[in-house]
Protein backbone atom coordinates (compact mmCIF):
# COMPACT_ATOMS: atom_id res chain seq x y z
CA UNK A 1 0.00 0.00 0.00
CA UNK A 2 1.57 3.51 -1.29
CA UNK A 3 1.86 6.20 1.32
CA UNK A 4 -1.21 7.88 -0.30
CA UNK A 5 -3.21 5.78 -0.04
CA UNK A 6 -2.32 4.86 3.63
CA UNK A 7 -2.89 8.70 4.41
CA UNK A 8 -6.46 8.63 2.33
CA UNK A 9 -7.44 5.58 4.66
CA UNK A 10 -6.65 7.15 7.73
CA UNK A 11 -7.93 10.64 6.81
CA UNK A 12 -11.34 9.41 6.09
CA UNK A 13 -11.21 6.82 9.11
CA UNK A 14 -10.23 10.18 11.11
CA UNK A 15 -13.16 12.29 9.36
CA UNK A 16 -15.79 9.39 9.68
CA UNK A 17 -14.82 8.81 13.71
CA UNK A 18 -15.05 12.51 14.18
CA UNK A 19 -18.08 13.44 12.30
CA UNK A 20 -20.05 10.29 13.58
CA UNK A 21 -19.32 10.72 17.25
CA UNK A 22 -20.21 14.16 17.32
CA UNK A 23 -23.53 13.32 15.43
CA UNK A 24 -24.51 10.70 18.09
CA UNK A 25 -23.69 12.86 20.76
CA UNK A 26 -26.04 15.09 19.45
CA UNK A 27 -28.53 12.59 18.71
CA UNK A 28 -28.47 11.18 22.29
CA UNK A 29 -28.53 15.06 23.99
CA UNK A 30 -31.51 15.57 21.22
CA UNK A 31 -32.99 12.26 22.78
CA UNK A 32 -33.18 13.83 26.45
CA UNK A 33 -34.38 16.47 25.58
CA UNK A 34 -37.35 15.32 23.59
CA UNK A 35 -38.70 12.85 26.59
CA UNK A 36 -38.24 15.68 29.50
CA UNK A 37 -40.10 18.20 27.32
CA UNK A 38 -42.36 16.53 24.77
CA UNK A 39 -43.28 12.82 27.02
CA UNK A 40 -42.12 14.46 30.40
CA UNK A 41 -40.34 11.14 31.29
CA UNK A 42 -36.37 11.14 32.79
CA UNK A 43 -33.79 9.40 30.62
CA UNK A 44 -30.19 8.91 31.47
CA UNK A 45 -27.73 10.38 28.71
CA UNK A 46 -26.63 6.79 28.68
CA UNK A 47 -29.81 5.33 27.57
CA UNK A 48 -30.19 7.99 25.02
CA UNK A 49 -26.08 7.47 23.92
CA UNK A 50 -27.06 3.89 23.52
CA UNK A 51 -30.12 4.47 21.82
CA UNK A 52 -28.07 6.44 19.26
CA UNK A 53 -25.44 4.11 18.90
CA UNK A 54 -28.11 1.37 17.58
CA UNK A 55 -29.15 3.78 14.95
CA UNK A 56 -25.83 5.02 13.64
CA UNK A 57 -23.00 2.67 14.92
CA UNK A 58 -23.07 0.60 12.04
CA UNK A 59 -21.69 3.79 9.84
CA UNK A 60 -19.34 4.34 11.71
CA UNK A 61 -17.69 1.59 10.01
CA UNK A 62 -19.34 1.57 6.73
CA UNK A 63 -18.73 5.63 5.55
CA UNK A 64 -14.70 5.21 5.94
CA UNK A 65 -14.50 2.01 3.70
CA UNK A 66 -17.47 3.88 1.47
CA UNK A 67 -15.31 7.19 0.95
CA UNK A 68 -12.31 4.99 0.42
CA UNK A 69 -13.88 2.49 -2.58
CA UNK A 70 -15.27 5.58 -4.00
CA UNK A 71 -12.16 7.35 -4.08
CA UNK A 72 -10.38 4.74 -5.66
CA UNK A 73 -12.69 4.10 -9.16
CA UNK A 74 -10.47 5.09 -11.63
CA UNK A 75 -12.91 3.93 -14.53
CA UNK A 76 -14.45 6.00 -17.29
CA UNK A 77 -17.30 8.44 -15.93
CA UNK A 78 -19.84 5.99 -17.61
CA UNK A 79 -18.35 3.21 -15.27
CA UNK A 80 -17.46 5.09 -12.35
CA UNK A 81 -21.31 6.23 -11.84
CA UNK A 82 -22.71 2.38 -11.79
CA UNK A 83 -19.53 1.19 -9.66
CA UNK A 84 -20.47 4.37 -7.44
CA UNK A 85 -24.20 3.41 -7.61
CA UNK A 86 -23.24 0.05 -6.93
CA UNK A 87 -21.19 0.89 -4.14
CA UNK A 88 -23.72 3.23 -2.11
CA UNK A 89 -26.92 0.60 -2.79
CA UNK A 90 -24.31 -2.05 -1.10
CA UNK A 91 -23.45 0.20 1.94
CA UNK A 92 -27.14 0.97 2.35
CA UNK A 93 -28.06 -2.47 2.82
CA UNK A 94 -25.52 -3.20 5.04
CA UNK A 95 -26.27 -0.40 7.43
CA UNK A 96 -30.24 -1.83 6.92
CA UNK A 97 -29.40 -5.13 7.33
CA UNK A 98 -27.55 -3.64 10.66
CA UNK A 99 -30.57 -1.79 11.92
CA UNK A 100 -32.79 -4.87 11.13
CA UNK A 101 -30.50 -7.40 13.17
CA UNK A 102 -31.14 -4.69 16.39
CA UNK A 103 -34.87 -4.21 15.85
CA UNK A 104 -35.11 -7.88 16.17
CA UNK A 105 -32.74 -8.84 18.83
CA UNK A 106 -34.39 -6.05 21.08
CA UNK A 107 -37.36 -8.36 21.38
CA UNK A 108 -39.40 -5.43 19.54
CA UNK A 109 -42.84 -7.24 18.43
CA UNK A 110 -42.18 -6.87 14.74
CA UNK A 111 -41.14 -8.84 11.70
CA UNK A 112 -38.08 -8.41 9.62
CA UNK A 113 -40.01 -6.69 6.81
CA UNK A 114 -42.00 -3.79 8.85
CA UNK A 115 -38.39 -3.23 10.69
CA UNK A 116 -36.74 -3.01 7.08
CA UNK A 117 -39.44 -0.52 5.70
CA UNK A 118 -39.46 1.30 8.86
CA UNK A 119 -35.60 1.69 8.92
CA UNK A 120 -35.58 2.48 5.19
CA UNK A 121 -35.91 6.34 5.13
CA UNK A 122 -34.15 7.05 7.67
CA UNK A 123 -30.94 5.11 6.38
CA UNK A 124 -31.72 6.75 2.73
CA UNK A 125 -31.30 9.90 4.11
CA UNK A 126 -27.81 9.09 6.24
CA UNK A 127 -26.78 7.67 2.60
CA UNK A 128 -27.39 10.87 0.99
CA UNK A 129 -25.34 12.96 4.05
CA UNK A 130 -22.49 10.54 3.51
CA UNK A 131 -22.47 10.82 -0.26
CA UNK A 132 -22.77 14.89 -0.02
CA UNK A 133 -19.84 15.11 2.12
CA UNK A 134 -18.23 12.90 -0.22
CA UNK A 135 -18.90 15.09 -3.04
CA UNK A 136 -17.92 18.34 -1.28
CA UNK A 137 -14.43 16.38 -0.11
CA UNK A 138 -13.89 15.62 -3.67
CA UNK A 139 -14.42 19.14 -4.97
CA UNK A 140 -11.97 20.56 -1.96
CA UNK A 141 -9.41 18.25 -3.40
CA UNK A 142 -9.65 19.03 -6.71
CA UNK A 143 -9.18 22.44 -5.60
CA UNK A 144 -6.67 22.40 -4.04
CA UNK A 145 -4.28 20.26 -6.34
CA UNK A 146 -4.70 22.47 -9.05
CA UNK A 147 -3.41 25.32 -6.82
CA UNK A 148 -0.60 22.96 -6.18
CA UNK A 149 -0.16 22.39 -9.86
CA UNK A 150 -0.40 26.34 -10.71
CA UNK A 151 2.19 27.14 -7.85
CA UNK A 152 4.40 24.80 -9.30
CA UNK A 153 4.04 25.52 -12.30
CA UNK A 154 6.93 28.24 -13.62
CA UNK A 155 5.42 31.83 -14.62
CA UNK A 156 6.01 31.83 -18.16
CA UNK A 157 7.14 35.08 -19.35
CA UNK A 158 6.51 36.56 -22.31
CA UNK A 159 9.05 35.73 -25.39
CA UNK A 160 10.60 38.79 -26.82
CA UNK A 161 12.54 38.90 -30.18
CA UNK A 162 16.25 38.99 -29.62
CA UNK A 163 17.68 42.28 -30.70
CA UNK A 164 19.67 41.45 -33.76
CA UNK A 165 23.55 41.67 -33.68
CA UNK A 166 25.34 43.91 -36.44
CA UNK A 167 26.25 41.34 -39.60
CA UNK A 168 30.03 41.01 -39.76
CA UNK A 169 29.94 39.83 -43.78
CA UNK A 170 27.78 40.51 -46.34
CA UNK A 171 27.26 38.58 -49.72
CA UNK A 172 28.14 41.16 -53.13
CA UNK A 173 28.64 41.28 -56.97
CA UNK A 174 31.67 41.06 -58.70
CA UNK A 175 31.41 40.72 -62.25
CA UNK A 176 29.35 37.35 -62.96
CA UNK A 177 30.82 36.02 -59.44
CA UNK A 178 29.79 36.28 -55.54
CA UNK A 179 31.74 36.30 -52.81
CA UNK A 180 31.48 37.51 -49.11
CA UNK A 181 33.47 40.79 -47.50
CA UNK A 182 33.44 41.96 -44.48
CA UNK A 183 31.40 45.31 -43.17
CA UNK A 184 34.78 46.54 -41.22
CA UNK A 185 37.03 45.65 -44.38
CA UNK A 186 35.07 48.19 -46.37
CA UNK A 187 36.45 51.60 -46.86
CA UNK A 188 33.71 53.68 -48.33
CA UNK A 189 30.39 53.48 -50.15
CA UNK A 190 28.51 55.39 -52.93
CA UNK A 191 25.73 55.24 -54.61
CA UNK A 192 25.54 53.68 -58.71
CA UNK A 193 21.70 54.07 -59.78
CA UNK A 194 19.42 51.04 -58.19
CA UNK A 195 23.22 49.25 -56.67
CA UNK A 196 25.69 50.84 -54.20
CA UNK A 197 29.12 50.47 -54.79
CA UNK A 198 31.75 49.27 -51.94
CA UNK A 199 35.32 50.02 -52.34
CA UNK A 200 37.00 47.55 -50.66
CA UNK A 201 41.29 47.63 -50.97
CA UNK A 202 41.10 49.10 -54.27
CA UNK A 203 38.05 46.83 -55.68
CA UNK A 204 35.34 47.80 -56.00
CA UNK A 205 31.85 45.37 -55.67
CA UNK A 206 27.92 46.32 -55.72
CA UNK A 207 24.98 45.01 -53.90
CA UNK A 208 21.37 45.60 -55.05
CA UNK A 209 20.05 47.80 -52.14
CA UNK A 210 19.56 51.10 -51.60
CA UNK A 211 21.68 53.89 -49.32
CA UNK A 212 18.91 53.71 -46.59
CA UNK A 213 19.00 50.15 -46.60
CA UNK A 214 22.63 49.51 -46.57
CA UNK A 215 22.99 52.11 -43.68
CA UNK A 216 20.75 50.11 -41.11
CA UNK A 217 23.20 47.04 -41.94
CA UNK A 218 26.21 48.73 -41.40
CA UNK A 219 28.00 48.35 -37.66
CA UNK A 220 26.81 52.25 -36.47
CA UNK A 221 29.93 52.56 -34.47
CA UNK A 222 32.42 52.06 -37.36
CA UNK A 223 30.61 54.15 -40.46
CA UNK A 224 29.16 57.88 -40.93
CA UNK A 225 27.69 58.91 -43.58
CA UNK A 226 28.95 62.19 -44.52
CA UNK A 227 26.61 62.80 -48.09
CA UNK A 228 23.53 61.38 -49.35
CA UNK A 229 25.45 59.63 -52.17
CA UNK A 230 28.54 58.49 -49.74
CA UNK A 231 28.73 56.26 -45.97
CA UNK A 232 32.67 56.36 -44.82
CA UNK A 233 34.23 53.63 -42.82
CA UNK A 234 35.95 56.21 -39.81
CA UNK A 235 38.92 54.50 -39.65
CA UNK A 236 40.14 55.13 -43.13
CA UNK A 237 39.38 59.03 -42.49
CA UNK A 238 42.60 60.81 -42.99
CA UNK A 239 41.54 64.95 -43.29
CA UNK A 240 38.50 66.67 -42.72
CA UNK A 241 38.44 69.83 -44.53
CA UNK A 242 35.57 72.52 -43.96
CA UNK A 243 34.55 75.38 -46.25
CA UNK A 244 32.61 78.88 -45.02
CA UNK A 245 29.94 77.67 -46.55
CA UNK A 246 29.28 74.87 -44.15
CA UNK A 247 30.18 71.76 -46.25
CA UNK A 248 33.70 70.18 -47.14
CA UNK A 249 35.71 66.92 -47.85
CA UNK A 250 37.25 63.98 -46.39
CA UNK A 251 40.33 62.48 -47.33
CA UNK A 252 41.35 59.07 -47.04
CA UNK A 253 44.75 56.66 -46.61
CA UNK A 254 43.44 55.19 -50.01
CA UNK A 255 43.97 58.84 -52.20
CA UNK A 256 40.10 59.42 -52.12
CA UNK A 257 38.13 62.52 -51.85
CA UNK A 258 34.76 62.47 -50.58
CA UNK A 259 32.67 65.64 -50.32
CA UNK A 260 30.57 66.44 -47.21
CA UNK A 261 27.24 67.81 -47.56
CA UNK A 262 26.28 70.60 -45.03
CA UNK A 263 23.43 68.40 -43.66
CA UNK A 264 25.87 65.22 -42.37
CA UNK A 265 28.83 67.40 -40.67
CA UNK A 266 27.60 67.67 -37.35
CA UNK A 267 27.13 63.59 -37.34
CA UNK A 268 30.55 63.19 -38.66
CA UNK A 269 31.77 65.58 -36.44
CA UNK A 270 30.25 63.24 -33.45
CA UNK A 271 31.81 60.36 -34.60
CA UNK A 272 35.20 62.04 -34.76
CA UNK A 273 34.70 63.05 -31.31
CA UNK A 274 33.96 59.21 -29.72
CA UNK A 275 36.78 57.80 -32.02
CA UNK A 276 39.28 60.02 -30.51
Amino acid sequence: MTKSAVFLYEKNIALSLAGWSVFICAAAFYCILFNQLVLLSPESYLNSLLWSLKHYAGWLVLTPLLLIVLAKSKQRRLQRSVWSVSCSAAALLLALSIRVIFELQSGAESRWVSALVNELPEQALVLTVVLLFWALQQQLSSGRTKSAIQAATPIQLPETSPVPSAEETVLVSKGQNECLIRWRAVDFISTAGNYVELFCDNETYLLRATMKQVEQRLPTADFVRIHRCHIVNISVIKRIETLPAGNGSVSLHGGQVLPISKGYKQLLRLHKFVAA
